[in-house]
């Protein structure tokens, strides 16, 4: 079972990462901390931080729907 996890977690940071670099301009020339600096910059706002709450909740509701 903590194969399967690890596994699962290991697919889902590739393929975040993936869709991250998807939207960074060469982003093999920037650093580790670079893209932190950048995250950090682009998540700060009131909006930013607003969203991810907002797709938990919707998830939630919809994982629950889907179980009844």
């Amino acid at each position: 079972m903590a194969r399967l996890a690890r596994a699962e977690r290991t697919h889902r940071l590739c393929t975040r990462g993936g869709m991250l670099e998807t939207f960074i301009q060469e982003p093999s020339l920037l650093t580790d901390n670079d893209v932190m600096e950048l995250l950090t910059f682009l998540f700060h706002g009131k909006a930013a931080q607003k969203k991810p709450g907002m797709l938990i909740v919707h998830r939630r509701e919809t994982a629950g729907q889907e179980t009844c």
